[in-house]
């Protein structure tokens, strides 16, 4: 992202940055915007925020409408995105996605099973050829065989058969994905997290013949309830230290979660080349000795990374622009050493 142009986002009314490549740093108090100038970047990206409802409205109060636009780079193309009150009128872009890496990150260990899922599945998309097509195919067939459920189940299973082979099909990319995840996991926190090595699991994995044995078993509860407990929206990403669940503190899992998405990263560099990454508060919770590796790590493998903290860079960390924030307001320093 070369340019970054933002008017009417939150407490920001007006910014214009001029950006660079490698590690941006912004930096100053709660509340000066930090994370509003990282929302920016992400709205453009995906077309919504990454904060909640409670965080209320992206506009302003009292501006007529928000304006977000960028340049985004990748060698010597250009492309040019453009966000106003809801609705993208940019053009082609890079294959190159922007990942947050904030205050939802303990979710994706502390929180329950769907985010982790959508986690997963929004990641493999970008790597798993017909992931998503399998996922759509599980996803009708599911909701056909539940309206049969509903309506009384008369007549033969028809729809057994081709249910139980799409789940196998989502299953097997799933397993696939977070297998090709867990050999970096493994080695990331073999060297980058307190306690040794943990490793990843995806847990809901079935055959075609396991799932329609599934089917068979539940048959008698899924007509009673009214609809299929082998759902392809269920699911979950287990975490282990050897063959047992694994569970930590608060920071624990904030570093662990950061390794996640590392892996995952990395996992779909290999076709998403190009990245920016968004990376908020990165030592709340966390000792910044362990930290600092893993943003090394993060600069080493991302295109761009974007980091809102409430102090400049480290020693040890070397960016490429620094911001200083203040009621919405940004200044540039000179360049980190």
């Amino acid at each position: 992202m070369e340019l970054l142009h933002i008017r009417n986002l939150r407490c920001i009314q007006q910014a214009e940055l001029a950006l660079s490549q490698g590690l941006i740093w912004f930096f100053g108090g709660n509340g000066a915007g930090k994370t509003t100038l990282l929302e920016a970047a992400y709205v453009l990206d995906r077309g919504r925020s990454f904060r909640g409802r409670r965080a209320g409205p992206l506009r302003t109060h009292g501006a007529d409408k928000t304006q977000l636009s960028a340049v985004l780079i990748e060698g010597e193309s250009r492309w040019a995105l453009r966000w106003v009150d809801g609705q993208r009128s940019d053009g082609p872009r890079p294959r190159g996605a922007v990942r947050f890496v904030g205050a939802s990150t303990f979710g994706l260990l502390e929180g329950g099973p769907s985010l982790r899922r959508r986690f997963i599945d929004w990641s493999m998309f970008h790597v798993e050829p017909g992931a998503g097509l399998a996922l759509g195919n599980a996803g009708r067939l599911a909701q056909q065989r539940n309206a049969w459920l509903r309506s009384g189940a008369r007549g033969y299973r028809v729809w057994d058969g081709g249910y139980a082979e799409a789940y196998a099909v989502l299953a097997e990319h799933r397993c696939r994905f977070v297998g090709a995840v867990n050999t970096i996991f493994v080695q990331l926190t073999a060297s980058l997290f307190p306690g040794g090595p943990l490793s990843l699991e995806w847990e809901g994995s079935l055959s075609a013949s396991e799932a329609m044995s599934a089917l068979s078993r539940q048959w008698a509860a899924d007509r009673s309830r009214g609809f299929t407990q082998l759902s392809p929206w269920r699911g979950d990403l287990v975490i282990l230290r050897g063959d047992r669940r694994w569970g930590g503190s608060r920071g624990e899992n904030k570093l662990a979660a950061m390794l996640l998405q590392l892996a995952v990263h990395r996992v779909a560099a290999e076709t998403c080349p190009s990245a920016v990454v968004l990376v908020d508060d990165p030592y709340g919770e966390v000792s910044p000795a362990l930290v600092l590796p893993v943003l090394r790590e993060w600069v080493s493998q991302a295109d761009q990374v974007l980091v809102a903290a409430l102090s400049e860079p480290p020693a040890g960390l070397n960016a490429d622009k620094v911001f200083h924030v203040e009621h919405g307001q940004t200044s540039v320093l000179a360049r980190h050493c």
